[in-house]
Parts: C-alpha cells; structure tokens; sequence
C-alpha cells in the first residue's frame, strides 16, 4: 500500500471517529436530560421513602458535574482508537478485554455484579445491530490495512459501556445507583446505536470504502409465538366461533347492558374500591363483576372472573400476591371490554406484566412470605399505580402497562443477577469443599502408608498427621501432584521419620547430622505456611530434637537387645520383649530378613508414587461417606448404577420436586455434581446451597416418586388454562341445547 493510500485512510478513520465523538456528545445529553426526568417522575410518584431518596441521588449522579460523562465517553473512544489504530510513531499497551475474567476468584460480588450487566448489556446491543457491526466491521478492516479490530474495536458497544461504567465508578459507590443507571443507560443511549452505525456504515460508502457491499437494516423482531402462545391463540378463535354475533339475551326476561354501561358499572365499582383501600391493599377485594345478559359480553366478564378465581386457588402464589392481585380483577375486566386483543393477543402488554406477577411469586417466594417482602412490596406498587390510573383510554392503559412491565423486569432481572451470583459463589464454594476433602483424604492415606509400620512418639505423631498433612494438602491444591513442591513435601515425612529412628552406626550418626538442618528448614517453612506462630514452631522443632537424640541414645540398648533376639533365634527360641512378652509376627519376619531392618527411608522414596496412586482409587469410596445430607439419607440403600447415571446426565440447572415425610415438597435446582465422587449440589430459587447429597440419595428419591424432575415447558400458563376453561363450558353449553332441540323435534 503506497504512502498516499496509508494517509488518506488515515483520514477516513480520523473523520469516522469525529462521528462517533458528536454522537457520544448528541446522545449524552439527550441520554442525562431524559433519564433525569425520567427519575424526577418516578421519584415523585413512588409510595417507598428509601425508593424516593435512590431515584434522587441516582438522578444528582446523572447530572453532576455536568459534562463529566462525556468527557469519560470521549477519553474512552480516543484510548480505543490509538490502541487499534496506532500511528508508526507510537506503541501504545494493549486494552484489556472487557469481558468477565475467567478467574472469579479475583473479583468481589459487587464488582461481578457490575461486569455481568455491562457484559450483557454490550452483547444485546451487538445482537440488535448484528447485520450494520458486520458491514461496519468489514469496511474498517479494508482501510486498516486488512487487520480486524477485534472485540476492542473503538466502534463496539462495549467502549459505550466501559466509559458509562468509568463515569459511575468516579461518582457513586452505591451499588443500586450504579445498576439503575446502566439500565437507563441501555434503554436512553444503547438503543440508539443501530442509528449511529448505519450513519458510519453511509460515511464509508461515500468514501468508497466497499460501497456495494450489502446490510440488512435492523428492525425490530416480532416475539416469537411458544406452543403455548399458538395455543391460547387457537382456544380464543374456537370461543370467537361459538359466540360469534350471538345478540340474543341470556334471559329474555332481563334487560341487556350496553358496553357503556358495563364499563360505568366498573368504573363506579373500582372508584368504590379505591375509597375502601384507601392508603392499603392489605385486605382482599370484592369484585362483583356485573350480569350484562349479553352472551359476547358476560364470556368476556366471565373470562376475568375465571382468570382471577384460578390465580385464589393457585398454590405457588403466596397468599399476600393472591390479596394484591384481587384489586386487578376491575381494572382488567375493564381491559377486557375495551381492547379485544386483551383476549387475542399473548403477548398483550397487560397480559405479559400479569404473567411476570405470577411467574415471580412463584419463583421468589413462598408460603412463609408477609406483606413485608421486597418482592410483595414491588407488586404492591404496581397494583396501586393500576388501580388509580388506569383510566379506561386503551392507549394511555397499554403504555402504563408498558412502563410497568419494564420497571419490574429491571426489578426481576436484578433478583435473578443475584441469584445467579449467589449460585456461582456457591458453586465456587462446594468445588472447593470438595476439592480440599479429596486432597484432605488423599493425603491422609498417602501418609498412612508411609507411616503404617511405625510405632512414633506422640510429638512426632501430631507432627506429621496435624501440622505437616496440613501443609501437604496445601502443597497439593496449589501445585498439584506431579509438582516438585509435593514430591519434597513427600519426601520430608520419609527423611523425618528415618531422622527419628536409632542410628546404628557412624555413618548413619553424620548423615543425621547432616540433615538436621536443612530438614528444620523445611518444616519450619512448612509449619508457618499454615500458619503457626514462632513459638509453636519452635516448641515442636524442640520435642523432635528431643525425640531424635533419645532414639540415639537408646540405639546400643537397641542393638544389644536385636542380637539377643537373633541368638535366640539361632538356639530356636521363641523370641521375646523387654517385658517378657513375644514379638509379633511382623517383627519375626523382620528379624529373618535383615535387609528390611534399617532400610533407610531416603532409599524408598521411589515406591511412593505407586502408594499415592493406589491411596487415589480408594479415595471415591471414603469420601462418599461424608456428606452434607437432608432427611432422605436416612436407611439408603444402594440404587442401581444405571438409575445413577441418570442422576449424573441430567443438565445443570435442572429443578427437581423433593418430597419427604417430614416436610412439605420443595423445588430444589441441581446446580452441581462431582461425576467422579457422586456428590451433587442443591439450591434453591435464590441460588443458596441447601444441600450436598449423594446422587444415590436422588436416584432412589426418583424411583420411589418423592423426587421428579420438574418440566417447565409443562407449567400451563394462567391464561392458556382459563382460556380452556370457557371453551371447554362453551362446547358444553352446545351439546345441551343440541341434545334438548333433537328432543323438541321428537
């Protein structure tokens, strides 16, 4: 590429990143002065003080010092740009990416929590404008001499993200703040994106930059229908069907109501309601819906008064939702008759915020919640705010309704973030368990074999098993097995336990000797990496000092007293002890090959792996005996393995219904399983762990029939169920009137 080609792409860059810079500075003050209102109006209108006083300070966030959030926006466009294009001059440091570090560890919950809403936020805006990133992506290649800009691209979302999320960090520490205003900032500045690529996208064609390639226009998708959808869709046409134009009254003998004077029956009734709730929704409401004696009109009312009988008799909403939701049955019997797609229309504005009522009572709460929960809090808002403006103009209706929904699925979306990092913590938290008792375990049997034939001092003995397994298991979480760290953490319990035995000549004295030094140094590094303090280092370096000289005085007693035994051996006599007694079998055998007696320790230290390995396979069997277990543990017997393999194919996050005799049947999420130990991690809707039990416990559950997988594609939803009701009634009013007019004809 010729010098001049390289300047005059240099310009086409520089003019683009002018327009990204005046849309940051375009955008951002229309992004400030409509969420500023926004949250003026919502702090004014709410009924909550501490709801009142955050939308306040949020908003003083927003708007002071003015001008700052653009000059974060304008730092962060430049900082991209002279990373993905640098000038032959200059050699700037590579940006960190902005996703979520693969190393949870590293970050706090709040941080996490931040990094998972700007993550997602970056990734919808990049789904919405899919087709114009890749026509932009491609043309900025072409003059970027071919190289991909990558995920750092100054063009991407995510660099609006990360200078709003630089922007909060400077200004509140306040972790609601901080959540709201991404989310306005998603609603008030994200969306417009798809207009500022296509501006960009229209730049590089005027500059011939690829102008015949070729984008779709991004445009709004249609939700798609569910089963469930299509279905209500179909129950609603076969209703329409058997009603059709019927005028004809219900009871000749009654007057017919007119749609006028339906709804002014309602508005009378909800007024009347209003005056008995007055300041509280604490006490359930009365809905006598009227008689209109009309068959389209009373299917209508009579769907609403079946929609709302169904939710009284439905267990998994908690009893205070049941007494909020019972002042909607006016206000949406009023819905109803004034917007037929109420009825047609899934996903129907007004439809869609009662089935996100329901579905979060059922998720976030239970029979034990009181008017005091957060979440009936939240739906207590909304019903109020329904009941009082809810005028009746189909219009105004559908976008409080639409304000509402949103609201409230900022509301639910930050719940479920929550749960969400509960359940990683928790996770985080079970694998560690689990990984410290294997390494726990492993250890123990890898000193149980090193250690099996020798009878130590009580020092020694809490020495190895205590202070130094300790520092084993350390050594082996951090650096593995086949580490050098773990083969001199091994090799120090063999160099110990030879240091402490009867030195049976010179050669052996110098060689103790010689290691007394460095071997105090080991574990004394060890000691004090778990955590010992000076003086209990030193006491216990003490006792195996004492231990270790005792031993050597003691070794030509002991020297003395095996060749007595050998005499004895010699003359066929049993030999014996000090105390008279006889040697065991071991000894004998010992004794008969002289070899073994003073094998010095340094010198098998190559069997050691083989014993680690075979302390490895034995470890499942022992370690499945220590388990965090719930009431279904008790007197298990063993399912088969294949009912267990199920237990263990089943995905992450299925639900399961558990039922004991001893307490009311819960839903409870596997979260996690050790495929190799069985151990399966339980969580409930807030993502906390409830239990770790074995995948023999679920399986025998599961074969007896107190625990089943949930299917949640088989939860009907409200709506479809009364929807089958009134046509199920309707084709049993028709079978009726055919059966009596074939009577009449006979």
């Amino acid at each position: 590429m010729g010098q001049k080609s390289k300047t005059k792409n240099r310009e086409i860059l520089i003019a683009s990143r002018a327009i990204l810079i005046s849309f940051c500075e375009t955008q951002g003050k229309s992004f400030i002065s409509t969420a500023s209102e926004y949250l003026l109006e919502k702090s004014e209108r709410t009924k909550i003080d501490s709801d009142s006083q955050q939308l306040s300070e949020a908003r003083h966030t927003l708007e002071n010092p003015k001008g700052l959030l653009l000059k974060k926006l304008d730092h962060e466009i430049k900082a991209r740009f002279k990373v993905t294009f640098p000038t032959s001059q200059s050699n700037p440091k590579p940006l960190c990416s902005t996703n979520i570090s693969d190393d949870l560890r590293l970050i706090d919950e709040f941080q996490m929590e931040i990094m998972v809403a700007v993550n997602g936020m970056a990734h919808r805006a990049s789904s919405d404008c899919a087709s114009q990133l890749l026509g932009l992506t491609k043309r900025i290649s072409t003059v970027n001499r071919g190289v991909d800009a990558g995920e750092n691209s100054p063009y991407a979302p995510s660099v609006f993200c990360g200078g709003f999320v630089k922007f909060l960090e400077s200004q509140t520490s306040d972790q609601t703040i901080k959540l709201l205003l991404l989310k306005l900032f998603e609603r008030f500045f994200m969306a417009n994106l798809g207009d500022l690529y296509d501006e960009l996208n229209q730049f590089f064609i005027s500059a011939n930059v690829l102008p015949k390639l070729s984008y779709k226009n991004h445009s709004p998708t249609k939700p798609l229908l569910t089963s469930s959808d299509l279905r209500q869709s179909d129950l609603y046409k076969s209703i329409e069907a058997a009603i059709g134009n019927n005028v004809i009254p219900i009871d000749p003998s009654k007057p017919t109501l007119t749609i006028d004077q339906v709804l002014a029956e309602l508005n009378a009734l909800q007024q009347h309601q209003n005056t008995l709730s007055g300041a509280t929704l604490t006490t359930p409401a009365v809905a006598a819906l009227p008689n209109t004696n009309s068959l389209p009109l009373q299917q209508i009312i009579d769907a609403v008064a079946t929609l709302f009988d169904m939710v009284n008799t439905e267990e998994r909403i908690a009893s205070p939702i049941k007494t909020l939701l019972s002042h909607l049955e006016t206000p949406y019997a009023k819905i109803a008759i004034q917007d037929p797609n109420f009825l047609k229309n899934p996903h129907h504005e007004a439809r869609k915020l009662f089935n996100s009522l329901i579905d979060a009572s059922g998720q976030w709460t239970d029979k034990k919640t009181d008017f005091s929960n957060d979440i009936v809090q939240r739906i207590s808002v909304i019903v109020e705010r329904i009941t009082r403006e809810c005028n009746g103009d189909p219009s105004d209706d559908l976008t409080l309704f639409d304000e509402l929904l949103k609201d409230f699925s900022v509301y639910l979306e930050a719940l479920e973030r929550k749960a969400n990092l509960t359940e990683q913590r928790s996770v985080q938290a079970a694998e560690g368990r689990e990984k410290l008792k294997e390494n726990q375990l492993f250890v123990k049997q890898v000193v149980d074999r090193k250690t099996q034939f020798e009878f130590l001092p009580s020092p020694i003995t809490k020495l190895i098993r205590d202070d130094w397994s300790s520092y084993m298991t350390y050594i082996l979480l951090r650096y593995g097995e086949q580490s050098a760290e773990w083969d001199q953490a091994g090799a120090t319990v063999d160099t110990l336990l030879w240091y402490i035995e009867p030195k049976t000549d010179d050669t052996e004295a110098k060689l103790a000797g010689e290691i007394r030094t460095p071997l105090r140094e080991i574990l004394q590094h060890g000691m004090k990496s778990i955590g010992l303090d000076a003086v209990e280092i030193k006491g216990k370096l003490a006792a195996l000092d004492l231990c270790q000289s005792l031993a050597t005085e003691n070794s030509m007693a002991w020297r003395e007293k095996r060749h007595a035994d050998e005499s004895n051996i010699i003359n066929n006599k049993n030999p014996i002890d000090n105390a008279g007694n006889a040697i065991n079998e071991r000894s004998y055998q010992l004794l008969n090959k002289p070899e073994e007696k003073i094998k010095s320790r340094i010198k098998i230290q190559s069997e050691t792996p083989l014993k680690e390995a075979s302390a490895r396979t034995e470890l499942s069997s022992e370690h499945s005996e220590n388990l965090i277990s719930i009431n279904l543990q008790k007197d298990l017997q063993q399912a088969p393995e294949i009912e267990i393999e199920k237990v263990l194919s089943m995905r992450f996050g299925t639900w399961l219904s558990w039922s004991d005799d001893e307490a009311e049947p819960q839903e409870l999420k596997l979260t996690w399983y050790n495929a190799r130990t069985q151990n399966c991690m339980l969580s409930d809707h807030h993502g906390k762990e409830v239990a770790v039990v074995a995948a023999n416990v679920i399986a025998l559950g599961m074969m007896s029939g107190a625990i089943y997988a949930i299917d949640e594609q088989q939860k009907k939803p409200l709506f479809e169920r009364m929807l089958e009701k009134i046509s199920g009634q309707l084709k049993q009013s028709e079978s009726k009137s055919a059966a009596n007019q074939h009577g009449i004809h006979h």
